[in-house]
This record gives structure tokens, sequence and C-alpha cells, in this order.
């Protein structure tokens, strides 16, 4: 039962609110997958969650967070 370890990374980085639409199953696949770690989270590609056999709605929110990580740092390097 490791995997519900992802449960509190995924609260930092998605909100409380976005972490909880994934079920224990959904954290189990992901874990059973290979991403153990926010970090792996954090670079997981679509062909990789869907290898998994994530819900796509949970891969798409987690490609989403991925993207918008990435415009807010854009954003930042623009600003300076």
């Amino acid at each position: 039962m490791a995997w519900v370890g992802l449960r509190v990374p995924l609260e930092k980085w998605l909100g409380p609110t976005g972490a909880s639409r994934f079920t224990d199953e959904d954290l189990r696949r992901l874990w059973e997958g290979g991403y153990e770690t926010l970090e792996d989270l954090q670079i997981a590609s679509q062909a990789g969650l869907e290898r998994a056999r994530l819900r796509p709605a949970r891969a798409d929110q987690i490609i989403h967070a991925q993207g918008e990580v990435r415009r807010a740092g854009m954003l930042w390097i623009w600003m300076m």
C-alpha cells in the first residue's frame, strides 16, 4: 500500500480539490506504472499514463498541471 503515499504530493501539486479526484485505484495504477514520486508525475507522458491504465480524465489532469507549471515558468522568465 505504498501507493497511498502519492496522495500527499498530489495535494501539494494539484491542491486538495484536484487531488481528491484521484481514487485509491488511480493511485495504485500510478504506482504500479512506475510513478512513485511527484517528480515522476511531473515528467509523465500521456503514453506512459495510458500504459499505466490511468483513467483518461486523471491522465489529462496530470498533463494539464504540467502545462500550467511550464506556462508559469515561462511567464516568470519573460518578466525578468
